[in-house]
């Protein structure tokens, strides 16, 4: 049984593979998503492929990625 998170992230990701140029401002939602489930790192990587298309929006506030750490 999907989750309601389980079933937009695959949804996000077929977008993805569909048209990644077109459907690229779906890396903020799977950012998002990855934040709701602690995943920190995979957030932020999420948010750096959203970056060319809203640099602002992507903006990690001071957010880096810290060696070994994956939450």
């Amino acid at each position: 049984n999907l989750n309601r998170l389980d079933e937009a992230e695959i949804i996000f990701q077929v977008l993805l593979r569909e048209d990644e140029n077109q459907y690229r401002k779906t890396y903020f939602d799977l950012s998002a998503i990855s934040m709701k489930r602690g995943k920190r790192i995979e957030a932020i990587d999420f948010l750096e492929k959203a970056r060319p298309v809203d640099p602002g929006r992507a903006e990690l506030g001071g957010c880096r990625r810290t060696p070994g750490f994956n939450g």
